[in-house]
């Protein structure tokens, strides 16, 4: 089976076209895109793992297993944020109730794929014109 790893994108930087202090900017952005920045961030922040292309050096063994899991396994993005979190619950606040309970053994993965598809079926446009008329 394919593994993957959900990447969160939590922040991004980028220099105001109207700065007057554009040449300062392109230096704190070139220097957050570094290895050097990278390898400071990963290790003062311990979960935080750069998305860099390039090796990162990570004191922390734990750190070091979680980062060589990019070598076998697939890179996949929040799927929530965008649009499913637009509701209450939230489907992320339901994904988390959801994986404590099949992980507890509450209830099997496939019972709690079905909770969440049938609460997305009473609220999300794309999943309710899936549903066969009576």
């Amino acid at each position: 089976n394919q593994c993957y790893i959900q990447d969160h994108i939590d922040m991004a930087m980028a220099m105001n076209a109207a700065s007057a202090h554009k040449e300062a900017a392109q230096t704190f952005l070139d220097w957050v895109g570094s290895e050097e920045f990278s390898t400071l961030y990963a290790n003062e922040l311990p979960g935080f793992f750069p998305l860099s292309t390039f090796k990162v050096s990570v004191d922390d063994k734990l750190q070091n297993d979680m980062i060589s899991w990019r070598e076998d396994c697939e890179s996949s993005i929040r799927p929530f944020f965008q649009f499913l979190d637009r509701h209450d619950p939230t489907t992320t606040a339901q994904s988390f109730t959801a994986c404590g309970e099949v992980i507890n053994g509450v209830k099997s993965p496939e019972e709690a794929a079905a909770e969440m598809q049938a609460v997305l079926e009473t609220w999300y446009e794309p999943q309710m014109a899936t549903k066969p008329s009576p």
